[in-house]
């Protein structure tokens, strides 16, 4: 820690953990600097010895000791700036990192026990990760969103979800925003978060089929393209081929073509093309057999070169050839993701 040093290192044993207490104080021959960024300046007074909680080794309890220096500066009496705590917290900032990291990936609870701290600590750390996270980062060159919901309660309600603004960029992958509910009033709270300059240069928005959050792009965002997610698509495709695959070995149960369906459920939602060597005999004989699944299957195999299609009136001519065929077909699931994407049509194309 530059411009300072210890000066005792010791061990104290107590009744729970040891404790492994620091002694800090500032060097001889370095200035004072003040906390609020003033240049450096005489201190005249020390405050009383406080005690901060750092990361612990090998089960012992870290703490620094210090005794801080008041500084005289241009603009009024400060605390001298201590490059290992931020204002009177009793944690230092490696603390408060290390308990922050601690609580992405567990519970607050969880964190404070496992790491021998206090659950507001852990609160307190992780809102001024937050904070610090907030204050820094740059919204700059931000040329595509992907506003979606995440469920944290089971139900449909609303109240159940929160929305998520992410950028989409391929060189770029964080959270922009994150709000209570999922409704339009969410989505345009963060939109108003994020500031008007960073909206209005706003070029694409890559969202799903739920209607709210078009309906807020096109009032907000209108010079914004909209483009429907390539993951709804292949999870409306598969869901679809799923429900006839079901249906079907529930129709067939207990006879021997019922019994050939078992352990199959994974089969048809993988596909076709990344299935090499010995493996691909059992899809090739599914998908040459006169089942139910195998149609299903054949007309999500079939929507895959829509992919490749370069121009939009190429691309609109796959579509309805492939939405016109699949409604002819006598599988009900499949028949609803045509009408489905018939409906979101120019959201595919885009």
């Amino acid at each position: 820690m530059q411009g300072f040093c210890h000066t005792d290192v010791r061990v104290v044993e107590g009744p729970g953990e040891p404790e492994l207490r620091v002694e800090i104080r500032a060097h001889a021959q370095r200035r004072r600097l003040c906390s609020i960024g003033e240049p450096p300046a005489p201190t005249y007074d020390r405050l009383e010895r406080r005690e901060r909680r750092h990361v612990g080794l090998w089960r012992i309890v870290a703490c620094f000791m210090h005794r801080g220096g008041r500084t005289a500066p241009c603009t009024g009496l400060h605390v001298e700036a201590m490059p290992w705590n931020e204002g009177k917290r009793p944690w230092t900032r490696a603390m408060m990192v290390f308990l922050a990291r601690g609580a992405r990936r567990l519970s607050r609870k969880e964190a404070a026990e496992a790491f021998d701290g206090s659950r507001e600590a852990v609160c307190r750390s992780a809102q001024r990760i937050v904070e610090g996270g907030l204050a820094h980062r740059v919204l700059t060159g931000i040329r595509a969103i992907g506003p979606d919901e995440l469920r944290r309660r089971k139900g449909k309600k609303s109240a159940n979800f929160l929305t998520l603004i992410c950028p989409a960029d391929e060189d770029c992958r964080r959270l922009l925003w994150v709000g209570l509910r999922r409704t339009e009033r969410s989505l345009r709270q963060g939109l108003t978060t994020l500031g008007a300059e960073v909206v209005a240069g706003i070029r694409v928005v890559v969202g799903d089929m739920w209607r709210p959050y078009p309906a807020v792009v096109r009032k907000h965002m209108s010079p914004a393209v909209q483009i429907l997610e390539r993951f709804r698509l292949t999870a409306l495709l598969n869901k679809a081929v799923d429900q006839v695959r079901r249906g079907e070995c529930a129709a067939l149960r207990g006879g021997p073509r019922g019994k050939r369906r078992k352990k199959t459920r994974w089969l048809p939602l993988r596909p076709r093309t990344r299935v090499r060597g010995k493996a691909r005999v059992r899809p090739d004989a599914v998908m040459h057999s006169k089942l139910r699944t195998a149609r299903a299957w054949t007309m999500k195999e079939a929507f895959a070169h829509f992919r490749t299609c370069h121009h939009p009136r190429r691309a609109k001519a796959f579509l309805d050839a492939w939405i016109s065929r699949t409604l002819r077909s006598q599988l009900a699931p499949v028949r609803k993701v045509a009408r489905t994407l018939r409906d979101h049509e120019p959201l595919i194309l885009n």
